[in-house]
Parts: structure tokens; C-alpha cells; sequence
């Protein structure tokens, strides 16, 4: 906002004519003038100036503005310089625009530039970088969902395949039954698949205490004799599948009437069979 005008009246004995160099052969009269001060504000690139000394006060006389040229020289606008008179020759008044404060600012902008633009392409090859490391992740990501999709496709076909298995032979004579003594048992065959083995819980139904002492007893030889021929051929019937070839197969025989309680324990593996009656 302008300040509020102050009339003041002045003798002015010089007045700034403009940039312009200045030669005089005599001092002009001083004309009497009404001179009026802070009656507008005087800015320099965007920024008012407040000047408190009235002698470098610009003003208005007879309706135009004037600028004393030492105020320019302190502002940096223009640069001033006073030749006195020498031999004959007239004094001589220099004023000149300061060229050096166009050219510091023109150097400051152009650093500022170039600092923009090395910032700019380090962070385009930030963002380069990231947008590489981005794809990389995405096609890594991609790569493993592939494979996750074949492995539980894999796995899923491995399941059925056991499944199956378990089911038929559960459905054959051959193998849901057993025979201990002079009695035949039915027994309830469960699979489960590991990576390298194949584990075999066979469940014999009906067991009662004195089948157990068979088992346990004196005629203990011929009945490991019967388990064995029954679980190799079960161990021989899983390792004739595909994709079950080489696999160990572990078999554990329980008696399903009395808490699941072991009888038997059998491993099959490079086509040997070993293990023996657990009953005690």
C-alpha cells in the first residue's frame, strides 16, 4: 500500500536526466521547484526500497519523477563516475548501466539450471532403475506362479494317483484281508505320499485277545511269515505304479479293535523286505 503523501518543498540544484553520459561546461542556475516525497513506492526488481536519506529520496517536481543518480550507484542499478576538469577539458559525468549484476544473476540462473538438470536425469535413471528393477520382480513373480502352478498341478496328480491306489486295493480280496491262524481278517488300508517314501497304515479288524496271543506266542514265526508274503505284496503292487518305482515303502500293521494298538512293522526298500511282529 502507498504511504501517505508528504508534501515537502524542496530547492532542487540538480536533477537526474536519465542514463545518459553527461558532459557541462558551466553550472546551470538552480531552478526553484516544489518537490514531493514519498507520495509512491520505488521498487527494484519486485522489492520496495526504503530509502530514509532525503537527499537519495526519489520525488516528484513539475510532474515527473526523478531518480538521484547516487541512488542508482547504491542500489547497483547504474554505475556512476565524476571526471573533473583537466587541461581546458569539461568535467564529465558517466553513468553506465551495471552491466555486472545482469551477468551475476545470468550466471547464478544458468548454475541453477544445470544443477535442475543433473538433479532431472539422476532421478530419470532412478526411475529407470527401479522401473528395471520392477519388471525384474514382475517376471520373477510370474516365473514362480508358473512354477507353483505345474507343482501343485503335479502334486494334485500325484494325490489322485495315490487315492486311487488306496481305493482299489481296498476294493481287492487280495488285499483287504489277512490271515492269522485259522481266522481271515479284513483290513482297512490307508495311504500317504511323502517325496521319497510311501507310508502304509493297515488297520485288522475283529482281533480278540486270543488272536493276539497267537500272534504273540509260540506260532509268532509263522505268522510273521504270513505278514511278511501280505506286505510285500502290497510294497511290490505300489512300486510296480508309475512314479512309485523307486520309492521306500514303510508298513505298519494295528489292531483297529484295541486302540489302534501296533502289531506289526515292515519297510520295503531296493526290493528288501525287512521288520518283524511289534505285539508284545
Amino acid at each position: 500500500m502507498m504511504k501517505k503523501s508528504i508534501f515537502k518543498k524542496a530547492i532542487v540544484s540538480s536533477l537526474l536526466l536519465g542514463l545518459l553520459t553527461v558532459s557541462s561546461s558551466h553550472a546551470a542556475a538552480p531552478v526553484a521547484q516544489q518537490a514531493y516525497y514519498d507520495t509512491f513506492s520505488f521498487k527494484v526488481n519486485g522489492v520496495i526500497q526504503y530509502i530514509s536519506d532525503i537527499t537519495k529520496k526519489p520525488f516528484i517536481a513539475n510532474s515527473r519523477v526523478y531518480v538521484p543518480i547516487s541512488t542508482l550507484s547504491d542500489l547497483g542499478i547504474a554505475k556512476v563516475e565524476w571526471i573533473p576538469s583537466n587541461g581546458g577539458i569539461n568535467a564529465e559525468l558517466r553513468v553506465t548501466p551495471a552491466s555486472s549484476q545482469v551477468e551475476d544473476k545470468s550466471t547464478y540462473y544458468e548454475q541453477k539450471l544445470n544443477e535442475m538438470a543433473t538433479e532431472s536425469a539422476q532421478k530419470d535413471t532412478k526411475i529407470k532403475e527401479l522401473e528395471e528393477s520392477v519388471k525384474k520382480l514382475t517376471d520373477e513373480n510370474a516365473t514362480l506362479k508358473k512354477k507353483g502352478t505345474t507343482a501343485d498341478s503335479s502334486d494334485r496328480d500325484v494325490r489322485k494317483k495315490v487315492s486311487d491306489l488306496e481305493y482299489e486295493l481296498n476294493k481287492d480280496r487280495y488285499f483287504n484281508r489277512i490271515n492269522i491262524g485259522k481266522g481271515t481278517f479284513d483290513v482297512n488300508l490307508v495311504f500317504d505320499y511323502g517325496r521319497k517314501s510311501f507310508d502304509v497304515k493297515a488297520y485288522v479288524k475283529g482281533l480278540n485277545t486270543a488272536d493276539l496271543d497267537y500272534i504273540k506266542n509260540e506260532n509268532s514265526r509263522s505268522v510273521n511269515r504270513e505278514f511278511e508274503r501280505y506286505v510285500e505284496n502290497i510294497a511290490y503292487e505300489i512300486t510296480k505304479q508309475d512314479g512309485f518305482k523307486n520309492v521306500d515303502v514303510y508298513i505298519v500293521l494295528y489292531d483297529s479293535s484295541n486302540k489302534d494298538r501296533e502289531i506289526a512293522n515292515y519297510d520295503y526298500k531296493d526290493g528288501r523286505l525287512r521288520g518283524s511282529i511289534t505285539l508284545r
